[in-house]
């Protein structure tokens, strides 16, 4: 997760028609008055790659006036767009792969449907002007490879020496300024090839060496100042998809109970048609469970009793055994729980203690301070932290 969010749009989503552009920073703060769309902006930008692969729900997230359209669109339509600044590893591998030069592929905008479906396009299809870094990094390139070739075991050390200075003065110039036009670009290009005309025309092992290692690099430049229909490819989309940042939605924290009701929590678990709360829930039990390797099936399954009056001795042994598991089991996720909040929070020296008793679950909390055990909730601060540290996958 490399790429940087520059800007986003929201389109008929939910109560907002159209957003436009909105530009963000390394602090971004969005005001408005209650009911002026600033959750429901967020919401599309956590939608556009959610940590938590959370759906798309048309019944909820589809404008309500033209949900009548829904079916006709199939969901076809775009909701959320967003621009994101790729580190310069991921612009030169994209440009391998498409042969555009990478000024063209550092930003990607990313694009997605309410039917799930992505697209990726390079808004920068041709630039103004190319940054001065980029022609000075390409001479100096071609510099050091001219050192590094062969041609100085077949030229004559004069030759190479001259050629050294000219490359030298003209990565000078090349640093006093900022930024080149399309102009600037083929001025430099003009350059060599008067030098090579002038000097150097009847070697031909000196003119195949600057034609092959130049020539396609000033194409790659000129390019850039050009209209392109850059096309993303599916391995350019494997970069890109590694390189997205994914997006949690920050209040949507799931409520952690000091006391649950397994089988509930097993059957939640499963479902499908919950709401956002209940589904907010359902998630930081899921994460917790995983976090501390409890199943709360196993849990309920290990702690039931038998209610035949014809149990045998045999039978007795099997449910004390069943238990004594279950009290290990607890011992040890209680056990994990506490040490990892320590590395977490350094404001206090929590324990945790998990008790299954029957369907029901109870978490138990205490401190240095404080060493009678209570609820979760009644330790307010470490079950804030829970609640947030559980909200998201783990």
């Amino acid at each position: 997760m490399n790429a940087k969010l520059l800007q986003f749009r929201v389109t008929n989503f939910r109560s907002i028609k159209e957003s436009g552009w909105i530009d963000t920073n390394a602090l971004t703060c969005m005001v408005g008055t209650n009911e002026s769309g600033k959750t429901n902006m967020l919401i599309a930008l956590w939608k556009l790659n959610p940590a938590n692969n959370e759906a798309i729900d048309p019944l909820i997230d589809y404008p309500r006036k033209s949900y009548v359209d829904y079916a006709g669109t199939k969901g076809g339509e775009v909701f959320i767009s967003a621009d994101f600044e790729l580190i310069e590893a991921d612009s030169i591998g994209l440009s391998a792969i498409l042969n555009f030069h990478k000024a063209l592929l550092k930003v990607v905008r990313v694009s997605r449907k309410y039917n799930g479906t992505f697209t990726y396009e390079f808004p920068l299809s041709k630039l103004d002007a190319l940054p001065g870094s980029e022609i000075q990094d390409c001479l100096k390139e071609f510099h050091l490879k001219f050192n590094k070739s062969d041609l100085s075991s077949k030229e004559e050390e004069e030759t190479m020496g001259n050629i050294n200075k000219f490359l030298i003065k003209l990565i000078a110039e090349v640093e006093t300024k900022q930024s080149f036009s399309k102009a600037e670009v083929l001025e430099i290009e003009d350059k060599l090839d008067i030098f090579l005309v002038d000097n150097y025309k009847r070697k031909i092992n000196i003119n195949t060496f600057f034609t092959d290692n130049l020539k396609p690099v000033f194409k790659k430049l000129q390019g850039v100042f050009e209209d392109n229909g850059i096309r993303c490819s599916p391995d350019c989309v494997k970069i890109i998809k590694a390189a997205l940042p994914t997006f949690v939605y920050y209040s949507d924290y799931g409520n952690l109970d000091s006391e649950i009701y397994l089988p509930h929590v097993i059957q939640n678990i499963e479902r499908t048609d919950l709401g956002e709360r209940e589904r907010a829930k359902v998630r930081s039990l899921k994460v917790l469970f995983e976090f501390v390797r409890l199943s709360p099936a196993e849990i309920l399954d290990l702690g039931k009793e038998s209610s035949s009056a014809s149990i045998t001795e045999t039978d007795i042994e099997v449910e004390k055994d069943k238990k004594k598991k279950r009290e290990i089991l607890l011992q040890s996720a209680s056990n994990k729980l506490t040490d990892q909040f320590k590395s977490w929070w350094k404001q206090g020296n929590y324990r945790f203690r998990f008790q299954a008793d029957g369907n029901h679950f109870r978490i138990w909390v205490s401190d240095e301070l404080r060493t009678e055990e209570i609820e979760l909730e009644g330790r307010r601060r470490a079950a804030m932290v829970l609640q947030f540290l559980f909200s998201f996958p783990c």
